[in-house]
């Protein structure tokens, strides 16, 4: 329950955080814009000030200049000039401005054309025009301007600019005309134009147009209608200076405008507001974009963050579910001897619930005589060391003490530790131990009855007894005087006599059984052995009488312990193996061969009883070294009892073995098949090392970039505050906006991009350990593969990398092995993908894929020629989003961990050998499957 509030308070926090970071860059990107759309406009409104001071400049210097030229020519003409020499000066001004000048002519006092820059030409009447009327009426002898009019002749505009001409007299003699190209000043505004929805003329108050351009086009002075919109346009905004407004056409426009000095003339510029705004709209809209980004990241990490921790919930109660079911003895405890937790079994063994034995001190359950032991075990553990095969004794509910073998590694304060109730075990290896005692005590018994006893002795001639010793008087209870002349037959019973009598007929000199009787006429066992000796000067038979009831009484209760042993030796569910030392023709210890076993070895191994005894050792497991040899001999030689745990490879099994001595040059194993306790043992290692992973990559990796978002969110929440404070000031100005802008911006585009560094850190974090938690929970399914048709698929899927760096794969001939197709494929196309992303420049890239069978497994190794793995880095490759060098390659650092994960799945073992430069070489051990097994995928 509390690591569910635990998870539910991290998500919470998450959850604020991220929706805080919404908010303020949403608040940090409003005002930036709103910031960003004023400076816009002053900045334009700026630009377009300095363009028509230039360009009033500009266009006053032209008309002074012209000014210049026509009062130089009048005072030519005034001097009485001829008209050829007028023609000449005429047309050196024209050729000195031909882009000025369309024509200059001078007019006289009755309209017509007198003189021009021309040769030759067609002369026209000018008397009608506003011009000529004006000088002819006003005395004005100043540069007059007057609105553009149409060519007679030549039908184009023009600008007529004139002085008046006198005579002598002072009085009015005609005017010297300059008609200027108004698309002089189209050029020049051609020059400085930028936008097509913008405008640049040069007018005068009354709203008349000389020249100009209007979206980007010349303002044709054909267009009526155009000319008088404008003009309307004009008179409007030539009120004011500066203003920003809408014209005719609807377009908001910033209307900027200068006189011309000493000219009832001004020059206008007016620039499109939208397009002046053009690249506050994209910086705008990038804005938002990175803002929609960002907020749709924050809420894609929630989901994810959501389903990692879901998935890492989901382990734990794999994990749970594991701890409780299992049939062996699991607890946690600390290193100061307390119980933390124990799973259900241990109900079942000590007799106490889950919840008392996980209030107290596991100490407290430790029979005393093993309490010694159990502190030096503990010692070791807080030290950091394994312990393997401790024993001692656990008191149980009722009062009883139950043995408990435990194996247990340390994990700092904690010890993680699994049992098993050993108790059954113990008892049938003392009883084991007992019968063997007992045996050996028969034997002594019967072999001293046997040899210390010398049994009846008589010596006889075709039956009548001649001489017998005190032994035979003892045996049968006659007296030796009795004895003495007796037929002897009468001292065997009818049941066996004839036999006797046919076996001294015969000679027979062999040990046989027979059935004496005793004077009291009680029956007893009788075992008989004659030979024919010379007694006497003749040829008689001595006899050897031996009472054997001792020896029948011990051999029927050696049947009935044989009977026994024999129950409990097949049904127990350990294998019992006895084997007898085979020396070679020196007498040197070579072999052992069985000479017995129970049904538990048939079971567990798979050989049967048949084939098993008598047979040598490594003709039975197919080896050419007898297993643990050296261990089995030196119990066999030493009589002293071994204990040891081993993984046999030729069957695929762990096992524990109690090994023990039941005579000279022999010895029995007891053999408990613990494979499927090292599996849990291993899925627990593995468990606790990837929660540890996923503990330190939440807890460290994922608070790293974090801490980044959360620090530079708070340095844009400081600059959205300066610029607040700039902005909201009584003595804002423009220099000050812009200077606060300059200065804070730069720092708060850093600010996002590092967010957005961390926030990619975090998904990429996220994506793996979502990826990795889908590798352990895929459901497998295991068949034999062919993996010659599976590496031809991963070849053809990885052709284009192939092709590109030029490699070349090589592929031996496979053995087949037992798993899932598509697991193994992911195996394969990572370890390959890698050699060829890791390949070396120096040279063309070879791959290599082989395989050979050893035992009850298959060895593939995929070898190639790249830069190679570094000794230091060879052990943690395959540890979580480890990668050699993340600056030169792409990846999260999850290839290598989850290809370890697939392998450790399918039963396998991984593992690597490397030398930088020259390459390197991954070795992949997976179950072996006999090729007549295999079908194509």
């Amino acid at each position: 329950m509390r690591k569910n509030d635990g998870r539910i308070r991290l998500k919470s926090s998450f959850l604020i955080i991220g929706l805080a970071l919404i908010i303020i860059t949403w608040i940090i990107t409003l005002s930036i814009s709103i910031a960003d759309r004023t400076i816009e406009i002053d900045h334009t409104k700026k630009e377009s000030n300095n363009l028509v001071i230039v360009l009033e400049k500009h266009i006053g210097e032209t008309f002074l200049q012209i000014e210049n030229s026509l009062f130089s020519l009048r005072k030519s003409r005034e001097s009485g000039m001829s008209i050829n020499e007028m023609n000449l000066l005429l047309n050196q001004f024209v050729a000195s401005r031909p882009d000025l000048f369309n024509l200059l002519s001078v007019i006289d006092r009755d309209g017509n054309v007198q003189v021009t820059n021309q040769i030759a030409g067609t002369r026209t009447y000018s008397g009608d025009r506003p011009f000529f009327i004006y000088h002819k009426i006003h005395p004005d002898r100043n540069l007059h301007i007057e609105k553009p009019v149409l060519g007679r002749v030549t039908g184009k505009w023009y600008i007529p600019v004139s002085v008046r001409l006198e005579n002598n007299k002072g009085e009015f003699s005609g005017i010297l005309l300059a008609s200027v190209n108004p698309c002089y000043f189209s050029k020049l505004f051609h020059k400085i134009n930028f936008g097509t929805e913008s405008l640049i003329y040069l007018g005068d108050f009354n709203g008349i147009i000389y020249s100009g351009l209007h979206n980007a086009k010349e303002i044709s002075l054909d267009d009526k209608k155009l000319r008088d919109d404008l003009a309307l346009a004009i008179k409007e905004k030539s009120v004011s200076k500066l203003s920003i407004s809408s014209g005719n056409d609807g377009v908001n426009r910033i209307w900027t405008h200068s006189i011309i000095k000493n000219r009832n003339m001004l020059v206008s510029v007016v620039f499109s507001l939208k397009e002046s705004l053009q690249g506050y709209r994209y910086r705008l809209l990038y804005m938002i974009l990175v803002q929609i980004i960002f907020s749709l990241f924050i809420f894609i990490f929630f989901f994810i963050f959501n389903k990692s921790v879901a998935s890492i919930e989901t382990a734990n109660k794999e994990l749970d579910s594991f701890f409780s079911t299992s049939l062996d003895l699991l607890c946690i405890a600390d290193s100061d001897g307390n119980f933390i937790r124990v799973n259900k079994q241990w109900e079942h063994i000590l007799g106490y619930s889950v919840a008392d034995l996980e209030k107290k001190k596991f100490l407290e359950f430790v029979h005393p005589d093993d309490m010694d032991a159990t502190l030096t075990i503990l010692s070791s553990l807080k030290k950091q060391e394994q312990v393997l095969n401790f024993t001692n004794r656990y008191r149980c509910k009722d009062g009883g003490y139950r043995f408990i073998e435990w194996r247990s590694s340390p994990h700092g304060n904690l010890i993680y530790a699994a049992a098993r109730d050993i108790t059954e075990r113990k008892r049938v290896e003392d009883e084991l131990l007992k019968a063997k005692e007992e045996a050996e005590e028969n034997e002594t018994r019967f072999k001293a009855l046997h040899n210390a006893s010398f049994g009846g002795i008589t010596i006889h001639d075709k039956g009548i007894i001649l001489d017998c010793n005190q032994g035979l008087s003892e045996i049968t209870g006659y007296s030796i005087n009795e004895l003495i002349g007796m037929n002897g037959l009468l001292l065997i019973s009818e049941k066996t006599r004839d036999m006797v009598m046919d076996n001294i007929k015969a000679g027979y000199e062999k040990p046989y059984e027979a059935i004496g009787v005793r004077k009291n006429g009680e029956e007893y066992p009788l075992r008989l052995e004659a030979r024919e000796i010379p007694y006497r000067g003749k040829r008689v038979r001595t006899v050897e009488f031996r009472d054997i009831t001792n020896q029948k009484k011990a051999e029927e209760k050696l049947r009935e312990t044989n009977e026994k042993l024999n129950a409990l030796f097949s049904s127990m569910t350990e294998m019992v193996v006895l084997h007898d030392i085979v020396f070679d023709e020196d007498g040197v210890p070579v072999n052992y061969r069985i000479t017995d076993c129970n049904t538990a070895f048939t079971k567990i191994t798979g050989i049967t009883r048949e084939i098993a005894v008598g047979t040598l050792a490594t003709d039975l497991y197919k080896t050419s070294e007898p297993p643990y040899f050296k261990e089995y001999l030196a119990v066999a030689i030493s009589g002293a009892p071994y204990h040891y745990d081993t993984y046999f490879p030729p069957m695929d099994k762990h096992f524990s073995i109690s090994v023990v001595s039941p005579g000279i040059n022999k010895f029995a194993t007891i053999t408990t098949d613990i494979t499927s306790w090292k599996q849990i043992q291993q899925i627990i290692e593995a468990k606790n090392k990837e929660l540890e992973q996923i503990v330190y990559v939440t807890s460290h990796d994922l608070r790293s970039p974090l801490v980044n978002v959360d620090g530079y969110s708070r340095e844009l929440e400081y600059s959205i505050a300066d610029i607040t404070n700039g902005i909201n000031g009584s003595d804002v100005t423009e220099e000050k906006i812009k200077k606060i802008l300059d200065d804070i911006l730069p720092d708060m585009g850093k600010a996002l991009h590092y967010i957005r560094n961390s926030t990619r850190q975090m998904d990429a974090l996220l994506k793996g350990l979502l990826k990795l938690s889908r590798i352990g929970r895929a459901a497998l399914d295991i068949k034999e593969i062919n993996m010659n048709d599976l590496m031809v698929k991963v070849k053809s899927s990885l052709e284009y990398q192939i092709q590109n760096i030029k490699a070349e794969i090589i592929i031996n001939q496979l053995p087949p092995c037992k798993g899932d197709f598509i697991q193994i494929t992911q195996v394969f196309s990572n370890l390959i993908g890698n050699a060829l992303k890791y390949s070396s420049k120096e040279r063309l890239p070879v791959i290599t894929i082989s395989g050979n069978v050893e035992q009850f497994r298959v060895k593939y190794c995929v070898e190639d020629n790249g830069i190679g793995i570094p000794e230091d880095q060879c052990d943690i490759i395959f540890e979580l989003f480890h990668r050699l060098d993340p600056r030169q390659t792409e990846g999260e650092g999850l290839g290598l961990t989850i290809v370890k994960n697939i392998v450790n799945r399918l039963d396998g073992v991984i593992n690597v050998e490397s030398k930088p430069g020259i390459g390197s070489k991954f070795f992949i051990t997976l179950p072996f499957i006999e090729p007549k097994e295999v079908k194509s995928e």
